[in-house]
């Protein structure tokens, strides 16, 4: 497991969750951890048909520039596109398309939005290689982490309002493809914990399956030997911190001597450094709590009605500085518009 730059600037960066600032934790973690090819191959590597795994060079995986999600769906999905070249062709290149979706209710529409992101990808691709003959395959793999699973479709064909006799007629001119799901919620412990994959990329499924409804520290112990592992690497204890960062920020965090007792029976004392960093971000949590609390009971008192979009922004913001701007304003504002002006746009 490497943490390199572009993988603690993805989380560093982006917990903060005011609109305005609109990475979700979700999205950080997930872009803390699959930026990054070394954990990203074992995740690919798991979910994709074994006769493509075995034909593709993994040593040639990189991370492509860019984001083909809708702007308007940035806070329901996560993207990364990865390329990589086939043994048996060096000069043939695949792309790989992780999609996280951030949302609890899995998207009726996901096999319509992966076709648009699949021909955005080509256009890209065709502008790069004007004099190219074929089109790279794309493989898109879905990522979810809704507590009551997928349910929805796969696959484009299913979308069509289509009976017979007329859907054998049209079928051969209707697009139709499906995407590979890794639905955590189908996922046993024991089968995160064996995957083949780092112990970064492992937790961190973990995590995004669980750190919500607040059970984590519950099944600590289960976990400890994938925790210890990860403790081995150099970058550690920063993926340690990354992880609990995600999961201050998700779920009603435990008070920081009741993770210590936690931390320190099942890893040792050499989390402790890690323990000193959970301290700051449990306090800075309660500290950004009141402060939102405050601003919208000082809107309350004063008239100022704040909708339900509105309330879940401010209670899930974590600026402070952005708090106390909202406070100030709070006080003199004769509409709820003036009180967060542009940031909730």
């Amino acid at each position: 497991m490497v943490l390199n730059a572009r993988t603690l600037l993805a989380y560093n960066a982006a917990p903060v969750h005011c609109a305005g600032m609109t990475t979700m934790p979700h999205d950080a973690l997930f872009k803390s951890v699959f930026a990054d090819v070394e954990n990203a191959r074992g995740e690919l590597q798991t979910m994709l048909p074994q006769a493509l795994v075995q034909r593709l060079d993994w040593s040639t995986l990189r991370v492509e520039p860019g984001s083909f999600v809708d702007e308007v769906l940035k806070e329901r999905h996560s993207d990364i596109l990865y390329s990589v070249r086939f043994r048996d062709d060096p000069k043939k290149l695949a792309f790989l398309y992780l999609l996280f979706e951030h949302q609890s209710a899995p998207d009726h529409w996901m096999p319509f939005r992966l076709l648009r992101y699949d021909v955005r990808i080509w256009e890209v691709f065709l502008k790069n290689e004007p004099d190219a003959k074929h089109l790279p395959i794309i493989v898109p793999v879905v990522l979810h982490h809704g507590k009551d699973g997928w349910t929805a479709s796969k696959r484009l064909l299913d979308l069509f309002d289509i009976e017979e006799p007329l859907r054998s007629v049209v079928v051969p001119y209707l697009p139709d493809f499906g995407f590979v799901l890794d639905d955590l919620a189908s996922k046993s412990d024991e089968e995160l914990r064996g995957r083949t994959m780092t112990a970064f990329a492992r937790l961190a499924l973990w995590f995004l399956r669980d750190a919500r409804e607040g059970t984590l520290l519950d099944h600590w112990k289960a976990w400890a030997s994938v925790l210890i592992e990860l403790l081995a690497h150099p970058t550690g204890l920063k993926a340690l911190e990354i992880l609990l960062r995600y999961f201050s920020y998700v779920a009603a965090a435990p008070a920081p001597e009741t993770l210590r007792n936690k931390l320190l029976k099942e890893l040792g004392p050499k989390v402790e450094e890690v323990f000193v960093t959970y301290v700051e971000i449990w306090e800075a949590k309660g500290e950004a709590k009141g402060r939102a609390e405050g601003v919208l009971m000082i809107c309350r008192a004063r008239g100022l009605t704040a909708d339900d979009a509105i309330r879940e922004s401010v209670l899930a913001c974590r600026d402070l500085p952005t708090l106390e701007r909202w406070l100030v304003r709070a006080a003199t504002a004769t509409s709820i518009d003036e009180v967060f002006a542009a940031d909730l746009s």
